[in-house]
């Protein structure tokens, strides 16, 4: 990811692109639902935006006998399938800048996890020499004698994740 998101020359907000470091969502009318707001959401079913198309564009045919008034099927249909489109690759961008967060956090936990335990090893071995060292480092023997539970609850970072945005 290299270059920072900006609009383009007609000051539209261009899609990101893979290499982008940032993206610019300004202008951009985005929805923050619950979860029961999730939930009341209808599921469309594989391949329902071509359907969903042709509907709209049978719609006018059939106009009158249908009776739906001035209900506009092009709109209602057509909007929200461009907004869909228009919304692809800043999803994919954002999906993909998760995971290297993950995977950032999970690489850091990795290797801070890997030097507690080289310092531990090493512990336990002038331990068997130095009773101080073993009284020093017992609170390790104790949390790793422990049953793993509490691991389970825990992501790859070795935390529970937290909610930090509003709710």
């Amino acid at each position: 990811m290299s270059e920072k998101h900006v609009t383009d020359s007609t000051n539209r907000v261009t899609a990101p692109k893979p290499g982008d470091t940032a993206i610019d969502l300004r202008g951009i009318e985005l929805v923050d639902l619950t979860r029961d707001e999730m939930k009341a959401l209808a599921r469309p079913r594989s391949n329902w935006i071509e359907v969903a198309e042709q509907v709209a564009a049978v719609y006018p045919q059939v106009a009158d006998q249908l009776g739906l008034g001035k209900f506009d099927p092009a709109t209602a249909i057509n909007n929200p399938i461009a907004r869909i489109a228009e919304l692809a690759p800043y999803e994919a961008w954002l999906e993909k800048a998760l995971e290297m967060v993950r995977e950032t956090r999970a690489k850091a936990a990795s290797d801070a996890w890997r030097a507690m335990l080289k310092v531990y090893r090493r512990a336990n071995d002038v331990a068997l020499e130095d009773p101080r060292v073993a009284k020093a480092f017992r609170f390790v023997s104790d949390y790793l004698a422990t049953d793993s539970t509490r691991e389970q609850a825990a992501g790859p970072t070795g935390t529970t994740a937290t909610n930090t945005g509003p709710r």
